[in-house]
């Protein structure tokens, strides 16, 4: 899906972004139900992609697994939300929401009308984008789809996995502006003058486990500010469990750090699961605040497992207090991984970093 954002207003409200489609279950009969893993559109969708003024300012690979994994990280109430704004949510015999579970699509050519909005960075800032002064090509969204439906779909039983979207629309708001602030707003970039966006973004990068006692992910990729690191395990798929909504934990004796040069996080290994409990709920800003997560240390254990480890020298206070990887790579060391059928196959590391989009007379520069 490709959209190409041209409006009439010089500028664009990033944040009341959402993607508005009809989902079509194509299965040849009707007993046949689609059944997505996921609140929204969000499940479909590979990796996602934005330009401004040909420049690429954002690339978020393994979406879907990233936008569940941040869902996790949502009070209930507000994930539950998701799902009546997508799909719409399951209800059992006496018409009461199944929390979290995706209303099934029944029928051949049964389709549902759904919203979603992407969870990228461009996205949660509140800044206005200038569409009318980036030149080569304004701002372009682009989200490659799920290679087949049954990566995104439960594909138990006799359920189809045979979807179809049509009338796709990009819906945002545009921010009409005075005449005389646009002629000086236009000189000011003519002069010289740059519009610095800041924004945080997500990097997901997918690595191979070989080993069952331990594990060295080397993340040689530079940032300037990396504020969190996340680390997720997926193991053997099945019809319900896969890649976007598997967080696997394969041994309860996990161990982990995270190391960028000679500094280490935290000065003593997480060696227990309520201390990784207990740095997640830190990492995310919750352990000292009546904000929640929907996650219970019961759920952790099972299929919510996510090491996190928070970077920033002033967590939570201060814009830009994250740590540099340009001199140093940073390494996340884990042992006690897992063994046998429990080993997991696979390792994602996500990097909350800072990034800054510059916008000049020029053009468009991003950096990370």
């Amino acid at each position: 899906m490709r959209f190409s954002i041209t409006t009439s207003g010089p500028f664009v409200d990033m944040s009341s972004l959402c993607i508005s489609a009809k989902c079509v279950n194509k299965a040849a009969s009707a007993a046949n139900k689609l059944t997505p893993l996921a609140p929204s559109l969000g499940g479909f969708v590979s990796e996602a992609r934005i330009f401004c003024g040909g420049t690429e300012v954002e690339r978020m690979t393994h979406y879907a697994r990233t936008e569940r994994m941040l869902q996790r990280f949502m009070p209930a109430d507000k994930r539950q939300q998701l799902y009546e704004e997508g799909f719409g949510a399951e209800v059992d015999a006496s018409g009461n929401d199944v929390p979290f579970t995706s209303k099934a699509i029944a029928g051949a050519n049964a389709s549902v009308d759904v919203i979603w909005r992407p969870m990228l960075g461009l996205c949660q800032q509140k800044n206005y984008v200038p569409t009318a002064f980036l030149s080569g090509g304004g701002c372009v969204l682009e989200f490659l789809l799920q290679n087949t439906g049954a990566d995104s779909c439960d594909t138990s039983g006799t359920n189809s996995s045979d979807y179809e979207l049509q009338d796709v629309k990009l819906l945002v708001d545009v921010v009409q502006v005075d005449s005389g602030f646009l002629t000086s707003f236009s000189k000011a970039l003519l002069n010289g003058t740059n519009l610095v966006i800041p924004v945080q973004q997500y990097a997901c990068t997918l690595y191979a486990v070989t080993s069952e006692d331990s594990l060295q992910l080397v993340h040689a990729r530079a940032y300037t500010r990396v504020n969190s690191v996340f680390t997720t395990f997926m193991g053997t798929a099945t019809a319900t469990s896969k890649e976007l909504n598997q967080f696997h934990l394969g041994n309860e004796a996990i161990t982990s750090q995270v190391q960028i040069g000679a500094k280490l996080w935290p000065d003593h290994r997480n060696d227990t699961i309520a201390l990784h409990y207990h740095r997640l709920l830190h990492c995310l800003g919750i352990a000292n605040s009546s904000a929640t997560c929907n996650i219970s240390l019961k759920q952790f254990k099972s299929d919510a497992f996510v090491i996190a480890t928070d970077v920033e020298a002033v967590p939570g206070q201060a814009h830009g207090s994250g740590y540099s990887t340009h001199n140093a790579s940073l390494i996340v060391d884990m042992r006690n991984l897992g063994s046998g059928s429990n080993k997991p196959n696979s390792a994602y590391v996500v990097v909350y970093h800072e990034a800054l989009v510059s916008i000049s007379a020029d053009g468009v520069e991003v950096a990370i």
